[in-house]
């Protein structure tokens, strides 16, 4: 993970270099900027980097910007994907919503969910569900109920559902977001309420959430 300093993608870059674990890196490049452009031609020349990540604030000031939305053009086209992210409200959503009905080649995955974007309501959700290229990233899963943190699945149960109805076995994946997540729980947890949950539905299912679809997503390369 990048700072928002251009050359701390090169450094991620080249401190995972042969590394066999790592198969994708989604890049801290500014969308709406004079430098994106150059940016994106620079990066994508390295078969790992598949995407680049957006915070909710970006949206909102942006998503009325021409240059903005060009440059999100410009991602859809080099067939690079958009992670979506928004820690303090649910404000973004409907500016993302626009994207995706301005941009409908742009594969866009909502991170950190269900507990990210704090409060959503689900019609905020599933109308974005609605659009095909839009995914779910399940990295935000556990949380604090009376002081502690539930390691039975049954706390989470009633939103793992309401994502699962509203994208599908197709447009879910796993996402740990350790060592963060290391603030509520160790990371055997983390993994372990997600399977409680998948699991029960099958090889199939469990594969295309733990594996398959994050790939097919980001497109990276065996």
């Amino acid at each position: 993970e990048a700072s928002p300093r251009l050359e701390d993608n090169q450094w991620v870059l080249d401190q995972v270099k042969g590394n066999p674990l790592i198969v994708a890196y989604v890049a801290n490049i500014e969308a709406g900027t004079p430098e994106f452009r150059t940016s994106l031609a620079r990066f994508r020349k390295n078969s790992l980097v598949r995407g680049i990540r957006v915070f909710d604030a970006k949206f909102i000031a942006g998503v009325s910007r021409p240059a903005f939305m060009e440059d999100l053009k410009r991602l859809a086209d080099a067939d690079m994907s958009l992670d979506a992210i928004g820690e303090t409200d649910t404000k973004w959503l409907a500016p993302l919503l626009t994207v995706a009905e301005k941009v409908p080649n742009l594969r866009i995955v909502i991170n950190h969910m269900p507990e990210e974007p704090p409060a959503w309501k689900a019609e905020q959700i599933s109308a974005l569900a609605k659009h095909p290229q839009v995914c779910c990233k399940v990295s935000g899963v556990l949380k604090t109920v009376g002081g502690k943190v539930p390691t039975d699945v049954g706390g989470y149960r009633g939103a793992l559902d309401q994502l699962w109805e509203f994208f599908g076995p197709d447009r879910v994946m796993y996402g740990s977001n350790w060592p963060k997540s290391d603030h509520l729980a160790p990371y055997a947890t983390v993994l372990s309420v997600v399977k409680q949950y998948v699991e029960p539905k099958g090889t199939a299912a469990s594969e295309k959430f733990f594996s398959k679809n994050a790939k097919a997503f980001y497109k990276w390369h065996d």
